[in-house]
């Protein structure tokens, strides 16, 4: 109806002012949301907002899109580390879990070392 018509005029003037600009670029979030994920399993209990899965996949279609491959083995390191950072252990003092704390501080080290801004 009326809304639907709305929305495709808003999606229409943005298309027309962005293909006026260098470096702009339209991501089709709303589309994704109401074509891929309009199944009730990708939305919060509200059925308003998008779930964790229904951001990861928009997550993923934003990074194909704009990442380059360097960001992309950059940002799946860190996402390595942030699960090894949450690996819980009932011993801490085990010499083992210890090695493995010292690996994990070292490759917080080497990306650390990949930017400018504070990581971890």
């Amino acid at each position: 109806g009326e809304n639907q018509l709305s929305k495709s005029k808003l999606i229409n003037a943005i298309h027309e002012s962005i293909s006026e600009k260098e470096n702009c670029h339209y991501l089709p979030v709303y589309e994704l949301m109401m074509d891929d994920l309009r199944d009730y399993r990708f939305y919060k209990e509200d059925m308003i907002h998008p779930n964790s899965q229904a951001v990861q996949y928009i997550w993923e279609k934003f990074g194909n899109a704009y990442f380059t491959d360097e960001t992309k083995v950059f940002i799946n390191e860190n996402n390595k580390i942030l699960t090894a950072l949450n690996h819980k252990t009932d011993d801490d003092k085990n010499p083992k879990y210890q090695q493995f704390l010292e690996k994990v501080n070292q490759k917080i080290l080497e990306q650390q070392r990949k930017v400018k801004h504070k990581i971890f």
